[in-house]
């Protein structure tokens, strides 16, 4: 079983349960870790025979699109669409970081990490 994952995608978005979030908007951070069987796509170099990333960075921007209250449910939101167009997957981690967030002090992000294994 092989991992593939995509590091820190940077979006600015509208997450938030505060207007000012809502209005303003955020950096936030996506990253996510699957497992698949890779072994036919080291064999064959073929793009058609393994998970293609910019479809993944596809979704996870349609998602990043659509606001949400909560980090949790946009994490729940990205890893069943991920899910939902490949069921080659076996094990999915999606991670959602907001960009200082409005916390009343200095803090670098808040990240929310979701797991599915049993796919």
């Amino acid at each position: 079983m092989s991992i593939l994952k995509l590091e820190n995608l940077e979006f600015y978005a509208y997450h938030g349960c505060r207007e000012h979030e809502n209005t303003n908007g955020n950096t936030f951070l996506v990253s996510v870790a699957l497992s698949f069987d890779s072994s036919k796509a080291e064999l064959t170099d073929n793009l058609e025979c393994t998970i293609d990333c910019q479809q993944i960075y596809d979704i996870i921007k349609t998602q990043m699109n659509k606001p949400s209250k909560l980090i949790e449910n946009l994490a729940r939101r990205i890893l069943d669409a991920i899910k939902a167009n490949f069921s080659e997957i076996t094990q999915l981690t999606v991670s959602v970081s907001k960009l200082n967030p409005p916390l009343g002090g200095k803090a670098e992000k808040t990240t929310f990490e979701l797991s599915d294994g049993n796919m």
